[in-house]
């Protein structure tokens, strides 16, 4: 009863509310991991099961069909229940998802885990848009949004490098898979301890001004609609860039497995700050469409380097460009938060919204690259046509300077 007591008055204490975020990040960020790397176990894995690249691209793309399936009415039935309730469940299933990952004996089985890791890890969205309004000041969640996706950024950095570590120590994709099943595990059983909700009277009278159903965001608000479409070009690239990009550069240019793991990571953790700095810095924050623009070129431009070139030096370089592209990220998502009259659960489908459509996007771009190398044999041909997606978050922030009502922009509190 004294332990119950001191952390339910631990957990009455505003600032408890970075932790019990950046718990929630490290979970999210595992399950992250462990479908993002797959380009790294994907050339051991092809050899054992004898994969064909459009079966490559299947896999890569199977985990997003449960999202672009699911997004939208999971988000809506889900913001109805407790935050840490839903997200302790769909982090404790996912650990065991990523050891059935690693010990499917046939392709379909894989598929099908694939798949299952894919809704479970949806499950984790709702919770992580409700946990940051019950946490929050209106005020900060831009930085929330800032400090929370680079904390992601790392966490996904380090695994591109440790997976293929992993992979050498353990000598085998399924002792590796194992171990991360054990990682999640851990991890999971961690958020179930220190994760909570937080009832404010603030949060409770929004949740029940919630008249009309949520899903009429959907119709209210034309931003989630631009910036999704946007998204979708851009993590379809990212994720066939990925998926494939490791096999490539190994096969035309001999770069290591662990070294193409180093590049990815360097992707991923250059974006961290990038991430923190729009978020926290008024010249970007008041500048959510160009930002887009911007950025659209940056990943497009050092996509194309990326693949065309096979010097160390230059393909460091290349990745810090395109981390740095990735800042646009939680200043859009935060947008969202600020529209006009938006209610929590309104939020939480606006978001899904944009997640939809970005999961579309994201299942095209590893299947694109598959078929179109099976039909043409040519892998750099069919990494090139996926690197110009990042040209649709171009298009997405041009049309949001022209929009009549541009977004609402987050409001940053006076300390930022």
């Amino acid at each position: 009863a004294p332990l119950y007591g001191s952390r339910m008055k631990l957990r009455e204490n505003k600032s408890y509310g970075w932790v019990v975020l950046s718990a929630f990040t490290l979970n999210y960020g595992a399950v992250v991991i462990t479908f993002m790397t797959l380009g790294l176990l994907l050339p051991a894995i092809s050899e054992e099961l004898s994969l064909s690249p459009s079966q490559q691209g299947w896999l890569a793309s199977s985990l997003l069909f449960g999202n672009l399936l699911f997004e939208m009415p999971l988000n809506w039935w889900l913001s109805r229940y407790r935050p840490w309730r839903v997200s302790s469940v769909a982090f404790l299933t996912t650990a065991l998802i990523v050891a059935l990952q690693g010990w499917s004996p046939t392709f379909a089985v894989l598929l099908a885990a694939r798949i299952g890791l894919g809704l479970f890890w949806l499950s984790s969205q709702p919770p992580r848009t409700l946990l940051i309004l019950q946490w929050m000041p209106k005020k900060q969640i831009p930085l929330a949004n800032g400090v929370l996706f680079s904390l992601l950024a790392v966490v996904e950095g380090l695994g591109f490098i440790a997976i293929p570590l992993l992979l050498v120590w353990l000598g085998n994709w399924r002792s590796t898979l194992y171990f991360w099943a054990g990682v999640c595990l851990v991890l999971s059983v961690m958020w179930v301890f220190i994760g909570g909700d937080r009832l404010s009277p603030e949060y409770i009278e929004r949740m029940r001004s919630q008249v009309k159903t949520p899903l009429s965001s959907l119709f209210r608000y034309k931003e989630p609609w631009i910036m999704g479409l946007g998204l979708a070009g851009t993590i379809g690239g990212r994720l066939a860039f990925d998926t494939f990009w490791p096999t490539f550069t190994g096969n035309e240019y001999g770069i290591a497995l662990t070294v193409a793991g180093l590049i990815i990571a360097v992707i991923s953790i250059a974006g961290a700050p990038a991430m923190l700095l729009s978020t926290s810095l008024p010249f970007f924050a008041n500048r959510t469409p160009m930002m887009l623009t911007v950025c659209g070129l940056g990943l497009t431009a050092s996509y194309l380097g990326i693949i065309f070139t096979g010097s160390l030096p230059l393909l460091f370089l290349l990745a810090i460009v395109n981390g740095l592209s990735f800042g646009f990220f939680p200043l859009m998502l935060a947008s969202l938060y600020d529209l006009p009259g938006i209610k929590p659960r309104e939020v939480a489908v606006a978001v899904a919204l944009v997640y939809t459509l970005m999961w579309a996007g994201a299942t095209a771009g590893p299947l694109v690259t598959g078929f179109v190398q099976e039909a043409t044999g040519n892998l750099q041909l069919a990494l090139f046509i996926t690197s110009i997606g990042p040209l649709a978050l171009t298009i997405a922030g041009l049309t949001l300077m022209k929009s009549s009502r541009r977004p609402v922009e987050p409001r940053l509190s006076p300390a930022h």
